[in-house]
């Protein structure tokens, strides 16, 4: 999650250098907010696919996320 942060946004620099995650992703200092939970289904189910523990992907993708 820490590679997706804004590097237009102070608080996110500032807490890519810290390692943590971006405050932009989080809704607070502990829960995800939408943004981060999409980064985190679309990085399990990329992980499921090259796992083969999916055979047939939807023809659409699961977020918006590009």
């Amino acid at each position: 999650l820490i590679e997706h942060y804004d590097p237009n946004s102070l608080a996110d620099v500032n807490d890519y250098g810290t390692d943590i995650v971006p405050s932009s992703l989080r809704m607070d200092t502990v829960h995800l907010n939408q943004q981060g939970h999409d980064i985190v289904a679309e990085s399990i189910y990329n992980k499921l696919i090259s796992m083969q523990l999916i055979k047939d992907p939807p023809k659409q993708p699961l977020t918006t996320l590009q």
